[in-house]
């Protein structure tokens, strides 16, 4: 009768073993402890976080970009984020309550909404910018100086603030 060298089961419990000696299990049981009593505390700790920023370079990526970037999940750890890998994020706000109801009446799939304003000779940086700070002033009733204020500091100039004119549609038919 043939014997086989069952070597199968002794990898798998070897495997385990090694797993188990470099996973530090006392230290992921008190991340959840600490993760449960912060939800526990803190009933908004699902809020989404935004960002505004400005595209990294890549040798693939020829035009300049400033985004605006919702991060639906913030609380998952992972190693590339929009933060760290696409964009250097030059301001980062919880989202606000209408926000947050707009995001939860859609199908959220995805970690991350984002919004990109490429930099052009039509699009310059004080209209996107304008355009930016106007949506969240006018839509959300947000203050938008420090905003405005991160972007003044990273292209280290001022950055003018354009007015957005509102026509109605009696001026058009009249």
């Amino acid at each position: 009768m043939l014997q086989y060298n069952n070597s199968y089961s002794t990898d798998k419990a070897r495997w385990l073993q090694e797993f188990l000696d470099k996973t530090d299990l006392v230290s992921i049981y008190r991340k959840a402890l600490k993760t449960i009593a912060y939800r526990q505390t803190h009933p908004d700790w699902d809020r989404p976080v935004v960002m505004y920023g400005i595209r990294k370079k890549h040798k693939c990526i020829k035009k300049q970009e400033i985004g605006v970037i919702i991060d639906l999940s913030p609380w998952q750890d992972r190693t590339r984020t929009a933060e760290t890998h696409w964009y250097k994020i030059l301001y980062k706000r919880p989202a606000t309550d209408l926000e947050w109801e707009e995001m939860k009446q859609n199908k959220l799939t995805r970690r991350y909404w984002i919004w990109s304003y490429f930099i052009e000779k039509s699009w310059t940086i004080d209209r996107i910018v304008s355009h930016i700070v106007q949506d969240d002033s006018e839509e959300y009733g947000l203050a938008t100086q420090d905003l405005i204020d991160a972007f003044e500091t990273y292209f280290k100039r001022k950055i003018r603030i354009y007015k957005r004119e509102k026509v109605s549609q009696l001026k058009i038919f009249e």
